[in-house]
């Protein structure tokens, strides 16, 4: 692709927004069997639609982040792995926080899964709105544009 006159942007791009959307449709068939299959209520749809846009930007440019760092696909795909079953672990992703230790709940700040865990949670437990969610979504759109920024930087184009 580096050979046409496509510029690395637009490749970037098309790589960034085929990943988005893969996601999106990923989470919408998640969404759509959890409610006919097990009756989950996901809450507010306007909310639903602006956190998981939030995480999938955030989940996006980790993987690009990671990308920047490793040399080739076997080695992003273990490390990412690694990376996401860990701070799925710190982050309230497969235990609820308030079992676990005051450092480790201080720890989980830094893990965009907890903001994520926190989002989901104010809408389908609550009942929340997506003015109810601002800080959840506001600080998984920080971790996209670190994540974005420093992997834009890094990345090779060999």
């Amino acid at each position: 692709m580096l050979s046409t006159p496509t510029a690395r942007y637009e490749i970037m791009a098309g790589y960034f927004l085929s990943f988005f959307l893969i996601g999106w449709i990923q989470f919408g068939v998640l969404m759509a069997a959890s409610s006919l299959l097990f009756g989950v209520q996901w809450g507010n749809a306007a909310g639903i639609a602006v956190l998981v846009s939030a995480l999938l930007l955030c989940v996006v440019g980790l993987g690009l982040f990671i990308s920047g760092f490793v040399k080739t696909a076997e080695q992003q795909s273990a490390l990412g792995s690694v990376i996401i079953t860990a701070t799925c672990m710190l982050g309230g992703v497969y235990w609820p926080l308030d079992i676990v230790p005051t450092f480790m709940q201080k720890i989980a700040d830094f893990i965009p899964q907890t903001w994520a865990m926190r989002g989901f949670t104010e809408l389908i437990a609550r009942g929340g709105t997506i003015s109810d969610i601002i800080g959840p979504v506001c600080v998984l759109l920080a971790f996209a544009v670190t994540f974005l920024v420093v992997g834009m930087t890094r990345i090779r184009y060999e």
